[in-house]
């Protein structure tokens, strides 16, 4: 994704959080704009968040705070060659698809266990027939799906 669009997103996403448009994120509005995304962070994490990417120490997340925020987080996330390699793990068959059935019994058993709320929204992206197709989920999470 180049710069600038990834840039777009960001500002879009601060705007959404900085619904007062004071441009910077105090502890409310980045409380209530989690709540909104239905992530429900403890205080304390949310503070803990503030602390972290405001480097200047007014209590408050500037826009481009949040920007080295949201880029540091992007680095340390898999790449999407590393997901679909978790994903052939569970695909004994070699098929680039994996059973619905063995695929919850997987992300629920094992690991970091996914909640029946989290599994339900994996289970969506499962086509009619029982079979997840990884690669396409993969590349839909990581924002590579072709645009059609």
């Amino acid at each position: 994704m180049a710069v600038q669009e990834r840039l777009a997103e960001f500002q879009g996403v601060f705007d959404m959080l900085d619904k007062d448009k004071k441009g910077y994120l105090d502890f409310e509005s980045l409380k209530a704009g989690m709540e909104a995304l239905q992530l429900h962070p403890k205080d304390q994490d949310v503070r803990k968040m503030i602390m972290e990417a405001d480097v200047q120490k007014t209590g408050t997340i500037g826009f481009q705070e949040f920007v080295n925020v949201m880029r540091a987080k992007l680095d340390k996330l898999d790449s999407e060659e590393d997901v679909i390699d978790a994903f052939i793990t569970f695909d004994r068959a070699d098929k680039g698809w994996i059973p619905v059935d063995e695929l919850r019994r997987a992300l629920t058993t094992q690991g970091d266990k996914l909640n029946d709320a989290e599994w339900r929204a994996v289970a969506k992206e499962a086509g009619s027939d029982g079979h997840f197709d990884y690669e396409k989920f993969v590349k839909k999470i990581m924002g590579t799906s072709s645009k059609q």
